[in-house]
């Protein structure tokens, strides 16, 4: 009976401790696997933060997408210019369509020079004969013109309407027009950008004048006179004076042979390339208003006869070489 119970226990207290054992051996292991630091992957993490950066939407160039407009402004007006009337016997044969080299024809320098904005400009020039003109385009950063549109026949007169067009299509609507027109009595062919003074009005809006009755009575005017070039019967009064609230005369009696008979009979024969200004105060009489004549804007003229030339100073002689 003893040895039976004896037998028994044995393999019992064996089980026992082998559990022990397992069960101890679980928690050591246990304890440790949670004291065992963590390995990180660095090159898995940069990965990451990298796609997450990469995923980022980049910022907005704007300066590389939207188109550069060159605004106007009096420092770039000055300049544009200068840079014209400098070298317009240059800047005019290379770009303006029509335009001959200036030893086969004479083309004066620009009367008009209007700015419409965008650095776009508005142009009044003259061959031998008639007015003509022309929109320009000056880039700021090439500091070069360029061509754009032109207009001359059939009427050789650019009227509101297509002045306006002209300034929906090229120029800045927005943009007050800074209009400055040539005003020297110097002679010869030398120029400055300084003769070119900013005038208030725009040339391109001629009013209409009411028709005016002649008046038989004579008057005195001072007059500056173009003998020879395209614009040798129109006559610009001097002193900022008006006749009838104009400033251009025009002459109804072979006011050019008078003149030239008078002042210098030898001026008759000067050439095609040659001419010659002169000051004089001129007796006239019968003014009225009657259209224009051949002046570089369209400008409206006052017709008149000549009596007599009172005076004039020494004709300066002008040649297109």
């Amino acid at each position: 009976m003893k040895n039976s119970q004896k037998g028994f226990i044995a393999p019992l207290l064996i089980g026992i401790i082998a559990l022990l054992v397992i069960g101890g051996g679980v928690y050591i292991y246990g304890n440790k696997k949670v004291e065992v630091p963590a390995v990180v992957d660095n090159t898995t993490v940069q990965s990451n933060q990298i796609q997450q950066t990469n995923t980022q939407t980049p910022p907005v160039n704007n300066q590389q997408n939207t188109p550069i407009i060159q605004t106007s402004s009096p420092s770039n007006n000055q300049q544009i210019l200068n840079n014209l009337v400098t070298n317009w016997k240059k800047i005019a044969p290379e770009i303006i369509p029509g335009f001959p080299p200036t030893n086969q024809a004479f083309y004066g320098y620009p009367e008009i020079i209007q700015f419409i904005g965008n650095n776009r400009i508005v142009i009044t020039y003259a061959d031998n004969y008639n007015p003509l003109f022309a929109v320009l385009n000056y880039d700021i950063n090439q500091k070069k013109f360029s061509y754009l549109d032109k207009h001359g026949a059939p009427d050789f007169t650019v009227t509101e309407t297509l002045w306006n067009t002209w300034r929906n299509k090229y120029g800045d609507v927005s943009f007050v027009p800074q209009t400055y027109q040539f005003s020297s009595t110097r002679t010869g062919d030398v120029v400055y950008p300084s003769d070119w003074k900013l005038i208030s009005k725009n040339p391109y809006f001629v009013t209409k004048s009411p028709i005016v009755q002649p008046n038989s009575s004579s008057q005195t005017v001072s007059v500056r006179i173009s003998i020879g070039s395209m614009n040798e019967n129109v006559y610009s009064l001097l002193n900022n004076t008006t006749v009838l609230g104009l400033k251009y005369l025009y002459p109804r009696n072979s006011g050019d042979s008078v003149i030239v008979n008078t002042i210098d009979s030898t001026l008759g024969s000067m050439g095609d390339s040659c001419g010659a200004i002169v000051q004089a105060v001129l007796e006239i009489t019968n003014p009225k208003i009657e259209g224009t004549h051949a002046t570089l804007r369209g400008d409206p003229t006052v017709a008149f006869d000549i009596v007599r030339v009172v005076s004039h100073d020494t004709p300066q002689r002008t040649c297109a070489y």
